[in-house]
């Protein structure tokens, strides 16, 4: 699964959906394109679409359930 986190939530959402025994987080090295298409103005804001959710379901699982369930079913590949 590739986590893409260039929209606001939105596609996050979607992937999460997926069920799956074993998952792969990358994040994509799309940047240049994301940029180029205006869906994201800079690199922080790509940061920010990535880390942000991370944060706040560590600290209020109850903000984003379906990632709270996701990492509570990820793990690290062997």
């Amino acid at each position: 699964m590739c986590l893409t986190a260039a929209c606001a939530g939105g596609c996050t959402q979607i992937l999460l959906g997926w069920e799956c025994e074993a998952w792969s987080l990358q994040v994509p090295r799309l940047y240049d394109i994301y940029k180029a298409q205006g869906i994201i103005e800079n690199f922080e804001q790509l940061l920010d679409n990535i880390f942000t959710p991370l944060f706040e379901v560590t600290v209020d699982p109850a903000s984003h359930p379906q990632l709270h369930l996701f990492l509570k079913q990820a793990r690290p590949q062997k």
